[in-house]
């Protein structure tokens, strides 16, 4: 009589989420990344850095997924194309801005006017917009509320939320990217519900039928 096969238990599915962090240089977007990953402040940059990104396995309300995070190289400029290569294969990106500095968020604008033509008619990753730095809002006073307006109203228009971090405290930083991969596992349909960010300010819309989205090296 032959023994009773051992049954195996299938393992659960770990969703891969790429987000991508895109700004202007010294916004510290490798801090974020790095916070996030590695729960820790690191401030060793290689400007060189070409790398696939930092990594971190993470549970998203019960759901297992290994996140990557990456910041591409060269940066949003009108001379490379780069960055809208790699946006093109992210899940999601995250439009850093630096608080201390108002011109930082040019580079941003540059992003809006290059995207806005593409969401209307076609899905598109979820996008956020971040202040980087609110560690230095106590010294910059009142200056630093009018460089986060700025970032707010430019949210508005994007109808995105916006998130203020810290990479130094870690303020913000997993708030604002799991607010991100959460809103990549309800658009797979994995995960059902809205992501809940205290600091959004875009208006909610009414939920649609995912769409497919096209990529966005397409208008480089």
């Amino acid at each position: 009589m032959s023994a009773p096969q051992a049954t195996t238990t299938p393992k659960p599915k770990v969703e891969q989420i790429r987000i991508s962090i895109l700004g202007d240089t010294d916004t510290g977007k490798d801090c974020l990344a790095k916070r996030y990953c590695f729960d820790m402040f690191m401030n060793e940059y290689d400007p060189t850095y070409e790398g696939e990104g930092h990594r971190k396995q993470c549970a998203i309300s019960g759901i297992r997924c290994m996140l990557t995070v990456d910041h591409p190289h060269p940066l949003w400029t009108d001379s490379s194309n780069h960055a809208f290569v790699v946006a093109s294969e992210a899940d999601a990106l995250l439009l850093a801005y630096d608080g201390t500095s108002p011109k930082s968020i040019d580079v941003i604008r540059l992003a809006k006017q290059k995207l806005q033509p593409h969401i209307s008619g076609a899905a598109f990753p979820p996008i956020v917009v971040a202040a980087t730095k609110s560690d230095r809002a106590e010294e910059l006073g009142e200056r630093w509320e009018e460089n986060l307006a700025v970032g707010r109203a430019l949210a508005n228009e994007l109808d995105v939320p916006f998130f203020t971090t810290s990479s130094l405290l870690g303020n913000g930083v997993q708030e604002a990217i799991e607010d991100l991969a959460t809103k990549v596992l309800q658009g797979r349909g994995v995960l059902e519900g809205s992501a809940v960010n205290p600091d959004e300010t875009a208006a909610s819309q009414p939920a649609e039928p995912p769409k497919k989205r096209s990529k966005l090296c397409c208008f480089a």
